[in-house]
């Protein structure tokens, strides 16, 4: 039940901060997104971009993914998409658990309070 908890709290602070994701631009996906690229410009020749933060300050290049890091990043993402399910169903088990629990209880205590 802790780890549940431990793991719940970890997917939702990574679903807070902003991270890189593949963005498919001019016919290329590239790692963009995150507060180190939240702009881009386009390299004349090369598959590359500029990165720019919200400043709009350079931060660095970055080249275009290959199809290996592609099929990667979207099986890790898959993955993470089956333990997210996982997690959810067990939390769902887990408060079933407990609303039978406080029902129980409570109708225990109305019968020993002679409510019932």
């Amino acid at each position: 039940m802790k780890r549940s908890w431990l793991l719940l709290g970890a997917l939702v602070l990574a679903g807070c901060s902003q991270t890189a994701s593949p963005t498919f631009i001019e016919g290329h996906y590239y790692m963009a997104g995150d507060p180190a690229c939240v702009n881009y410009m386009m390299h004349k020749t090369d598959p590359i971009i500029g990165c720019l933060n919200s400043k709009n300050q350079r931060t660095g290049l970055r080249r275009a993914m290959t199809d290996q890091q592609l099929y990667v990043y979207q099986s890790n993402q898959a993955i993470a998409a089956q333990e997210n399910a996982a997690v959810s169903a067990q939390i769902s088990a887990n408060n079933a658990a407990l609303n039978a629990q406080t029902a129980n209880t409570l109708q225990s205590v109305r019968r020993n309070a002679g409510f019932n």
